[in-house]
């Protein structure tokens, strides 16, 4: 078994990292410890922690997977007779709405998506 180093991020005096024995993320400030059952909790009391960009990224993975709401993508402001769109098969799940054995996150589970063409 090989042991992997435990990666910490540091801030403003403040050292987080998480174990995967007992599924914690832990906070140390000088001689302080803190633990925390999610990065949500942590960085609700720490905000800071959102400057760094691994939990940062971390966090809003798990929103998302939380609610599926995917970023609205605004075309740029073009005729509607030069835009086409088509529903095509999910090209990550090939249709299945399974990708791994998690639903889809490109197409929320429905093996479908909408594809937006720009006529030229």
């Amino acid at each position: 078994m090989v042991m992997t180093e435990v990666k910490k991020h540091f801030i403003h005096g403040l050292t987080a990292y998480y174990l995967k024995k007992g599924r914690n993320w832990w906070v140390e400030s000088g001689e302080n410890k803190e633990s925390f059952d999610s990065i949500e909790a942590m960085v609700e009391k720490y905000p800071s922690f959102l400057d760094i960009e691994p939990i940062k990224l971390s966090v809003d993975r798990r929103a998302f997977s939380r609610t599926g709401d995917k970023p609205e993508v605004k075309l740029a402001s073009l005729p509607k007779e030069s835009i086409i769109e088509k529903k095509v098969e999910c090209y990550y799940c090939n249709g299945t709405g399974i990708a791994g054995v998690l639903p889809c996150s490109n197409c929320n589970g429905t093996g479908s998506v909408n594809v937006t063409a720009k006529l030229s």
